[in-house]
């Protein structure tokens, strides 16, 4: 699943995922605007958050998570169950 994190307005974030299977033929999209966006990295946390949320509602169990985003994915790495980068998602 890719995901990409945009906005054009200050507060606002735009996201674009792509679901596709292991041949790499596509399954799903979704587009959203969000409103009251701090910044970048929580424009990027909520790519991730709804790209797993699209995931998750078409019972997908095997699958890779594409960010370009070193914060998001650290965290995501991290063993710390407590890091503050991921209170966002």
């Amino acid at each position: 699943m890719s995901m990409v994190p945009g906005g054009s307005q200050a507060g606002w974030g735009e996201l674009g995922i792509v679901i596709r299977d292991e041949l790499r033929c596509f399954v799903a999209s979704r587009s959203m605007s969000f409103e009251f966006v701090s910044s970048p990295l929580h424009s990027e946390a909520l790519a991730a958050r709804e790209g797993l949320l699209l995931a998750t509602h078409r019972g997908l169990q095997n699958w890779i998570l594409e960010t370009d985003s070193l914060p998001i994915y650290s965290a995501l790495l991290s063993p710390s169950a407590n890091s503050a980068s991921l209170v966002i998602l």
